[in-house]
């Protein structure tokens, strides 16, 4: 029982306030010095990949993703019975996204699910409001491009929003890497 009161999945069942989970699946200061810290690599079999993720070899890469593993099933029971709870856990190699205005409200600010803007915005009037649509592109898969409409960008600061004003259910994850196309990486 030594310190489990810090991890999430002792933790969250005894926090009866609404609460906001914002991590990134791969967040870059656990795998530089928790996952993978120097002192533990002395031969340096994880430089190239703790300093350019596309370097990871295989075995690093599936690593990673059971680590990610790791995180969400300590996250799954708040993720399927917390009625007041929201999160956002996206594909993206860094720490701390909500102290900068750009990982909110930015042009290529993370995303969930691949979506990455389209430069243009289309203004529409529907009934006697004018409403922003925006159009995204959604890659299916690394051949194949689709393009559909969104009123939910899934940005940080659109999924905090939805949970704090009760919009929406506010459970956004992100597929696992490489799905991430935008620009959230700051390895």
């Amino acid at each position: 029982m030594f310190m489990q009161c810090l991890f999430p999945q002792y933790a969250l069942p005894f926090i009866r306030t609404p609460f906001f989970i914002l991590n990134s699946a791969y967040d870059v200061y656990q795998f530089h010095h928790i996952l993978v810290p120097p002192s533990s690599d002395p031969r340096g079999h994880w430089n190239h990949c703790r300093n350019n993720v596309t370097a990871c070899n295989l075995s690093q890469l599936n690593i990673l993703q059971g680590f990610r593993k790791d995180m969400l099933a300590a996250l799954r029971v708040f993720y399927y019975y917390s009625r007041r709870g929201g999160m956002y856990i996206n594909s993206c190699f860094t720490h701390c996204q909500s102290e900068t205005q750009d990982t909110w409200f930015a042009v290529n600010s993370p995303r969930i699910h691949n979506k990455v803007l389209v430069c243009e915005v289309i203004l529409s009037l529907l009934v006697s409001s004018t409403v922003l649509r925006v159009y995204y592109f959604a890659r299916v898969s690394s051949n194949h491009i689709v393009l559909s409409e969104s009123w939910n960008l899934n940005t940080i600061a659109q999924t905090v929003g939805d949970w704090y004003f009760s919009r929406n259910v506010s459970k956004e994850i992100d597929c696992a890497y490489p799905c991430d196309a935008t620009s959230c990486n700051t390895i």
